[in-house]
């Protein structure tokens, strides 16, 4: 079989078997061009037709010779019908309308198209370009050759430009076929289900304009025909970058750089078109540089989505993501597959890129850089919202003339001090700082006035929607409680602790005496003393061995024979499972409602040990067992307009993952509860929870707080709801009934704390505190 001059066939050919090759060959994608005059006339090809009659005949010849003449003469506005046929039979000189021009045959559908010759048919084909692309810049185009990897996006691409005819060679590479979740954005038919993708837009191509050059290479992109791609037949002018292999689209950049080949990328999203001169910058860094901290050398290993996501996001830009899409890039693995694209997302990039190359190709376009062309910032909504923001105020920070006149008002009441000098409440307080406080937000002031030391609450720290009812702030000044307890025990002091001194104002947590003690700290307790500057938090999820029945019994022994305190442990697989399943919904409701979202994002999280470092509180990202995908999603989540959009979309599972993976590896789950629920008692189960913590310390059993079940709870039965959705008020109520399933109620008694306890020999990073003289002052 003989193909010659761009798909046109000589006499021997049309002798042969030409109009069967459509039902022999379902691959085929180049149209053939037969000239009447080289095979005999129109009479030859009709009677190659006689065996054929599958063979469909479109013969619109005249329409388009009408078409041609009047174009020619756009002086004159109307013609009638003999002139019309006078001017047509001046220009066909005599010949039968059959043989003018040529006739094209399309195997894949069984056509045979009658069409003028080639340079007439680009004239009329192209007649409405002028004179926004001239005659002369369309001879300039036609010697262009374009190469596009990819026939999702790059399919809009690819047959937006072949309409504008702004290229002579096109060359078509994926190695993908067509699903029917691509017709959301790709505009084919059913019938082309399971077709190579470049079959069926070179089809495409082909059915608009059976002139123009088309190779495709059906196995995609690969290193050992990149080369072939960019150079054979002659250097590509421009390639066009749509797919979605990373490694790809890193070697293809890299290969172009070398030749100087420009390289164009539109992303479906905010009308997003990136242009990397390399024609011009052949030392520009591939990528615009977003990906020049990351090993590209690994980029072809990767699988899955998780793994791909790091470099994925430098890539595409998060921080200008549309919102949408930031949203919907949590959603991946959850209730999404990939992320999504839109046919007007797709066809609006294929107008941007197909614009931008046209005039890169005709030097009126000379930049590298990102751009958006975003329909919602161009066309807005006048009545849009900023989304939804934390609907609470935080109150103002505790300052030293309040706690003066707090202070005032007990010695008014008689209160008398003690001799406590500033070395000795020094050292106190630098034990007591060093207590756990929930998201690290130590709510603590220290004041030293006449020998005795005071423990304020600065509720402008802890407020959040989590620490309901001050219920995770008196768990913290337990803690520190016992820290100072502790400490002053290793220095031979006896403390005497007033609780509220001033029933009616709770800000004023504590007064502490000191004086000279008889005896120094029992073993046990030197033990925990020891531990104190130790102490830290393990946020790993995975653990290296399990926690034996005698190391909880050791555990429980601090508690000394309380009666009024309890510590639970569970070691049982199918309660940790179950307590992973609530603990990490628990989180998820936390994180998506607006309040936990705002005092997580702008009070807790810090994401580097520089920001940690200078703001000296807040948890260090660093400490938190997270991979390269895991914190690019928290990244991701820090708009509270993307977690708006995954609530309204009732998603967000992606939330669940990283504290239901903890969970699940856990050895074991531990549980303060006490009896009673006053301040008083839980500042009492806070001080417990601490003299475990040093416990475990010196053991090296790591403990890692997973408590926000408990605070959701308390919100849940104390609050009655407070500030939660009807759907989140479900939810926990099922939660709860299955965290009573692990941990039955006790009547009169209160749940505190929940913990994890394991072991690991992973390195910690140590959370900041804040500056000691920051807290802590004397009057």
């Amino acid at each position: 079989m003989q193909i010659t001059d761009q798909g046109r066939v000589n006499e021997e050919f049309l002798s042969g078997q030409i109009f069967s090759e459509g039902l022999k060959n379902g691959y085929s994608y180049l149209p053939r061009i037969i000239i009447p005059g080289e095979v005999g006339g129109f009479s030859s090809i009709r009677a190659g037709l006689e065996n054929h009659p599958h063979v469909i005949l479109y013969d619109q010849i005249l329409g388009q010779l009408e078409e041609l003449v009047k174009l020619r003469k756009p002086q004159i506005q109307k013609f009638s019908s003999d002139e019309i046929n006078e001017l047509i039979q001046e220009h066909t000189i005599g010949l039968s309308l059959d043989d003018y021009g040529c006739w094209v045959f399309y195997p894949w559908s069984s056509r045979l198209i009658h069409l003028l010759p080639e340079d007439e048919f680009i004239e009329v084909r192209t007649n409405r370009n002028r004179n926004k692309i001239t005659l002369e810049e369309s001879a300039i185009l036609s010697k262009k050759k374009v190469g596009v990897i990819g026939l999702s996006v790059g399919q809009s691409v690819s047959v937006t430009m072949a309409m504008e005819r702004s290229f002579g060679e096109i060359r078509l590479a994926d190695f993908d076929k067509l699903e029917l979740t691509n017709l959301n954005r790709i505009r084919t038919g059913l019938h082309n289900l399971g077709l190579p993708k470049v079959i069926s837009v070179a089809r495409e191509i082909a059915e608009i304009d059976p002139f123009l050059k088309i190779s495709i290479y059906p196995e995609g992109i690969t290193e050992e025909n990149i080369i072939d791609f960019l150079t054979e037949g002659g250097k590509l002018n421009a390639l066009i970058d749509e797919c979605d292999g990373l490694d790809i689209k890193v070697l293809c950049r890299i290969k172009a750089r070398e030749l100087g080949i420009p390289v164009l990328m539109e992303a479906s999203d905010r009308g997003t078109i990136d242009v990397e001169r390399f024609d011009l910058e052949p030392d520009r860094s591939i990528l615009h540089g977003f990906i020049d901290h990351l090993d590209v050398s690994k980029i072809k290993d990767l699988e899955t989505n998780e793994e791909k996501v790091p470099y994925l996001l430098p890539i595409s830009g998060m921080e200008t993501l549309s919102e949408k899409m930031r949203a919907s890039m949590l959603e991946i693995g959850q209730s999404l597959t990939t992320w999504p694209q839109l046919s007007s997302a797709v066809t609006l990039g294929g107008g941007i890129t197909a614009d931008t190359y046209r005039r890169i190709m005709l030097g009126e376009f000379r930049n590298s850089g990102r751009y958006f062309v975003d329909l919602d910032e161009l066309l807005p909504e006048s009545d849009k919202t900023s989304g939804i923001s934390s609907d609470y105020s935080r109150p103002d920070p505790l300052q030293i003339s309040d706690m003066v006149g707090i202070l005032e008002k007990l010695s008014a009441n008689g209160q008398e001090g003690s001799s406590m000098n500033l070395e000795t409440a020094g050292k106190l307080v630098s034990a007591a700082i060093t207590a756990p406080s929930a998201g690290n937000n130590q709510p603590w002031k220290w004041v030293l006035k006449s020998g005795e030391l005071f423990l304020f609450h600065d509720r402008h720290r802890s407020v959040s929607f989590s620490d309901f009812g001050d219920m995770g702030s008196m768990i913290t000044f337990g803690a520190c409680l016992e820290n100072i307890v502790l400490e002053a025990g290793s220095m031979g002091l006896d403390l005497d602790l007033d609780l509220f001194p001033d029933p009616a104002d709770k800000r004023l947590v504590a007064s502490i005496r000191a004086k000279e003690g008889d005896a120094s700290l029992a073993e046990p307790d030197k033990k925990l003393h020891d531990s104190i500057g130790l102490r830290q938090t393990n946020r790993h999820k995975n653990s290296s061995s399990g926690i034996s029945a005698q190391e909880l019994g050791e555990l429980a022994e601090v508690m000394d024979g309380s009666d009024s305190l309890a510590f639970l442990t569970t070691v049982d697989k199918g309660d940790i499972r179950k307590m992973a399943q609530v603990v990490s919904a628990c989180e998820r409701i936390r994180i998506m409602h607006p309040m936990g979202h705002a005092d997580f994002y702008k009070h807790e999280v810090r994401w580097s040990s520089e920001e940690s470092e200078e703001c000296g509180d807040g948890i260090d990202i660093a400490t938190v067992d997270l991979n390269a995908s895991e914190k690019a999603g928290m990244k991701l989540a820090s708009d509270a307009k993307v977690v708006d959009l995954l609530r309204k979309w009732k998603g967000g599972k992606g939330f669940e993952k990283l504290s239901r993976e903890a969970v699940e590896n856990s050895p074991a789950l531990g549980l303060i509860r006490v009896k009673g629920t006053s301040f008083e008692d839980i500042i009492q189960g806070g001080r417990m929870l601490q003299r475990i913590w040093l416990k475990a310390t010196d053991m090296h059993i790591a403990l890692h707080p997973v408590s926000a079940s408990l605070f959701m709870f308390s919100r849940l039965i104390d609050g009655k709801g407070l500030d939660l959705s009807p759907a989140e008020v479900s939810e926990l109520e099922s939660l709860l009934s299955m965290y009573r399933e692990v941990f039955p109620p006790k009547e009169a008694w209160k749940d505190l704390f929940i913990f994890r306890l394991f072991k690991s020999d992973e390195e910690v990073v140590r959370s900041f505190r804040l500056p000691i003289d920051e807290v802590f002052k004397v009057l």
